[in-house]
């Protein structure tokens, strides 16, 4: 499949090698909606494939409680193989961290600081899971 972007009100969105790469609008604050537009754009993009997901959170991006509890136990976590968190802000990380130790997410959650580490450990969850490009 081909490298493609899309822009959404919360921000962009590319899919490439089985990774969607979401990159958060500035101060964008994410509701249990546009979450489930989001993953629904996902499994029709990759027709129901499992794929994984690089939230890039370093622009102020905010979750409610409700939100974060959603995105942990969704149904449609069962086509996710990994997410990755990436950010360089404190506040994200304690979020980040606060949603891996309380909300406990069905899918493996990793925060990462730079980009190449978190697509390298995608990359091996991929392999791990097994997929096909």
């Amino acid at each position: 499949m081909t490298p493609e972007n899309k822009n959404f009100s919360f921000g962009n969105v590319r899919f490439s090698e089985g990774v969607f790469i979401i990159r958060l609008a500035e101060d964008v604050e994410l509701d249990i909606p546009v979450v489930k537009a989001l993953m629904e754009y996902c499994i029709e993009k990759t027709g129901g494939e499992r794929f994984c997901v690089l939230i890039d959170a370093n622009r102020n991006a905010k979750a409610s409680p409700e939100t974060r509890a959603y995105v942990a136990k969704a149904g449609y976590n069962k086509k996710v193989i990994a997410r990755a968190v990436l950010t360089n802000s404190l506040a994200m990380k304690m979020t980040t961290n606060f949603f891996i130790r309380f909300n406990k997410p069905e899918v493996e959650t990793r925060m990462f600081t730079d980009e190449s580490h978190a697509m390298a450990w995608l990359k091996k969850k991929q392999i791990a899971a097994g997929y096909r490009t």
